[in-house]
């Protein structure tokens, strides 16, 4: 069934669908800025186009949405190896009420918590599909209105384009709350770059290796990244001549931190790079975490997208593995 099939036939109107509204209301956002929306879901999106063609699953990627007062994110898991999240501030909206379930007296007493935002599993990409209904262009002039009516409701997409209306009822799911990861505790290196040259040192990359080993240090070359593949080895290195203070924006390195993960759980983050992120956080642990931290402009708002990515166990190394940490 295609997109379409899942609105209703589209009317010429200026008066939003009164069956869209049938139901009582706890979230709703509206926005001109549709195509905004579509970009900064997009980045989360682990599946290229061509994995779409060869996979048919490909077509599904659920995530856990969290709509509360302040901001509406979606988060994916995939196992507990890497999760990518995005999010979007009330005040990007135009206008945005989220209402929570009212603490009340018998909840005080039987100490009950009340949620402190909704949360649902929903298939993204049937969202970005909608907001896309009436073309992906950038200066159509689409806006969307989300609804929500609560525990168990749909997500609807309701959206205009010149009076033209269409509406996107998607199911929603029970979710478990997505994974934690502790990058405070630990040991942790962290520099901030501009994302034009992350983009250009991860897209010198040899993609048919299966690992690749970062390295963040408080010695040059600071910041390392290796591969072994068909190509043979690749080691990129950012500038070793120059200071740490000179390379990056701001550096927080407080030891040599060396891991090594799945290349193709790192190549999503660095995907996003090219949505117009202005510069990236890189926090590396010595537990092995990694995480991006995009920053996203769209006008004048700007948005976090955060990738988060769990090393390979030293127990699972091959040869190659072990020649890249020896180099």
């Amino acid at each position: 069934m295609s997109i379409r099939d899942k609105f209703s036939t589209p009317t010429q109107s200026n008066q939003m669908p009164h069956s869209a509204l049938e139901q009582d209301i706890v979230f709703i956002a509206k926005t001109d800025n549709t195509q905004d929306i579509s970009k900064i879901l997009s980045t989360i999106v682990k599946h290229d186009s061509e994995t779409k063609k060869k996979d048919s699953s490909a077509h599904n990627l659920f995530v856990t949405c969290k709509i509360s007062p302040q901001t509406i994110s979606f988060s994916y898991d995939e196992g507990k190896h890497f999760q990518a999240n995005c999010s979007l501030k009330s005040t990007f909206f135009e206008e945005y009420k989220c209402e929570l379930p009212v603490q009340s007296a018998s909840n005080n007493q039987d100490g009950t918590m009340l949620p402190t935002a909704y949360s649902f599993k929903v298939n993204l990409l049937m969202i970005i599909d909608g907001l896309n209904i009436f073309g992906s262009e950038a200066d159509n002039n689409t806006s969307v209105q989300f609804v929500y009516g609560g525990y168990g409701k749909p997500f609807i997409l309701l959206l205009n384009e010149n009076g033209v209306m269409a509406t996107c009822s998607i199911k929603t799911m029970d979710t478990e709350e997505p994974n934690t990861f502790d990058l405070v505790q630990p040991v942790s290196n962290k520099i901030v770059i501009d994302s034009e040259s992350l983009l250009e040192a991860f897209g010198e990359l040899d993609y048919s290796s299966s690992r690749v080993r970062i390295t963040l240090s408080p010695d040059a070359p600071f910041f390392k990244v290796q591969t072994t593949g068909n190509m043979g080895n690749f080691s990129m290195e950012f500038n070793p001549e120059k200071k740490a203070e000179e390379i990056f924006e701001s550096c927080e390195l407080n030891q040599s931190i060396s891991h090594l993960f799945q290349l193709p759980l790192i190549k999503p983050c660095i995907k996003a790079l090219a949505h117009g992120s202005a510069k990236t956080r890189l926090t590396l642990t010595v537990n092995g975490i990694l995480q991006f931290q995009h920053i996203l402009q769209t006008g004048s708002h700007l948005h976090p997208v955060i990738f988060t990515v769990v090393a390979i166990s030293p127990h699972h190394y091959d040869e190659n593995d072990e020649n890249m940490q020896m180099d």
